[in-house]
């Protein structure tokens, strides 16, 4: 499929970090990852997502907005703050 594997693996995302083996077979090994039942994916084995950030949809949206227009208002604030050294 591609010459280099490595390069392959990491461009399409699948987080494998540099001292990670990669699969031989890549191919097998993402129709391994579907079929798994391991609840612990994402979290590096760590125990299961946590419930309280488990939020939904509309949560995670209006979470996303008002993350979005707090970092608006900052950035105008530093550009504010700049103009008004410039000046």
């Amino acid at each position: 499929m591609y010459e280099n594997k490595f390069q392959w693996a990491r461009k399409i995302g699948f987080g494998f970090r540099p001292e990670d083996i990669i699969p031989e077979n890549i191919g097998q090994w993402n129709k391994e990852q579907l079929k798994t039942s391991d609840v612990d994916l994402g979290l590096n084995g760590q125990g299961q997502w946590p419930e309280n950030f488990n939020f939904s949809l509309e949560k995670r949206f209006k979470r996303l907005h008002t993350y979005r227009t707090k970092e608006k208002k900052n950035m105008i604030t530093m550009i504010s703050a700049l103009m008004k050294k410039i000046d």
